[in-house]
């Protein structure tokens, strides 16, 4: 009986994560979100997004709300 061996195909664990400057943008837009309404958590996710709508000029549409 052999023991199958592990190649390095793939980062295991915590993997480095650089978020591209868009989403970085938005995560940190999200945060601010958060951090506005400290005092009303949890929020859902559809406030979060309207929120964004309001103070951000997000566009009010589909493709932006499933984003």
């Amino acid at each position: 009986m052999t023991i199958a061996s592990y190649t390095s195909t793939r980062v295991r664990g915590f993997a480095p994560w650089r978020p591209q400057a868009k989403n970085r943008r938005l995560l940190d837009q999200v945060q601010e979100v958060l951090a506005e309404y400290a005092d009303h958590l949890p929020l859902t996710l559809r406030q979060i997004f309207y929120r964004l709508v309001a103070g951000y000029d997000y566009p009010k549409d589909e493709r932006t709300a499933e984003r």
